[in-house]
C-alpha cells in the first residue's frame, strides 16, 4: 500500500510503502502526517497541500526578501580599511628598514576616506 507524507503545514513531502502491522496482517501502519490518498499532479510553482482529508493545489509562497544589511559604522569602516594588525606591523617594520612612509601614508589615506564624524 502506497502512502503519501506531508509536513506539519500539510505540504506534500514524498511517498513510500506502508508497513504491515505486525500484530494484524490485514492492516497497514499509517504514520502521523501521512495518508493513503494520492496527491494531484502539480505544475511548476505549485505544491500539493493536505487538509481536512483532501489535497488541494496552492502556489508556492514567495519567500520574504532578505533585509538589507545595516550600513557599517564609522568604526567598522575604519577597522576594515586599516587591515590586519600583522600587516600594519609588517608595514612599520619595512618602513624602518627602507626609510619609507608606507604605513603612515596608509593610515592617512584611511583617515581621509573615513573621516571622524562631528
Amino acid at each position: 500500500m502506497r502512502i503519501y507524507h506531508f509536513d506539519d503545514d500539510g505540504v506534500f513531502i514524498n511517498s513510500s510503502d506502508a508497513r504491515q502491522d505486525p500484530l494484524d496482517a490485514d492492516n497497514f501502519l499509517i504514520p502521523r502526517n501521512a495518508t493513503t490518498v494520492a496527491p494531484p499532479p502539480v505544475a511548476v510553482g505549485e505544491q500539493a497541500c493536505f487538509a481536512d482529508g483532501a489535497w488541494s493545489i496552492q502556489a508556492i509562497p514567495t519567500p520574504e526578501p532578505e533585509p538589507a544589511p545595516a550600513p557599517l559604522t564609522f568604526a567598522q569602516q575604519r577597522e576594515i580599511a586599516y587591515g590586519e594588525i600583522g600587516a600594519q606591523l609588517d608595514m612599520l617594520y619595512w618602513d624602518g628598514v627602507n626609510g619609507t612612509t608606507v604605513w603612515r601614508d596608509h593610515i592617512a589615506a584611511v583617515k581621509a576616506a573615513y573621516p571622524k564624524p562631528a
